[in-house]
């Protein structure tokens, strides 16, 4: 989730309990606004202020490690509009 650091807090769930516990290492990242999980739920996409930052989620973990290349440049004069969809 993004947090009000602008970052993105990840954690963990406790399946006998439901409780969260923050992932070590967390809060990833800076200047984050929206974040979107691709559908294989093995990478995280973030708006940040200079582009869009791509992490990829540990499967054992949890945790996130930014992409190679990233954040991605924004091209000059573009703008990025975001979309919510529940599947």
């Amino acid at each position: 989730m993004a947090n009000t650091g602008g970052g993105v807090s990840a954690f963990a769930i406790n399946t006998s309990s439901g409780a969260l516990s923050e992932i070590s290492g967390s809060p990833f990242g800076s200047g984050v606004g929206s974040i979107a999980v691709d559908a294989s739920g093995k990478f995280v996409y973030a708006l940040v202020d200079n582009g869009i930052a791509g992490f990829a989620i540990d499967a054992s973990t949890g945790a996130l490690t930014e992409i190679a290349g990233s954040p991605l440049a924004s091209p000059a004069g573009s703008s990025i509009t975001t979309t919510s969809a529940i599947h």
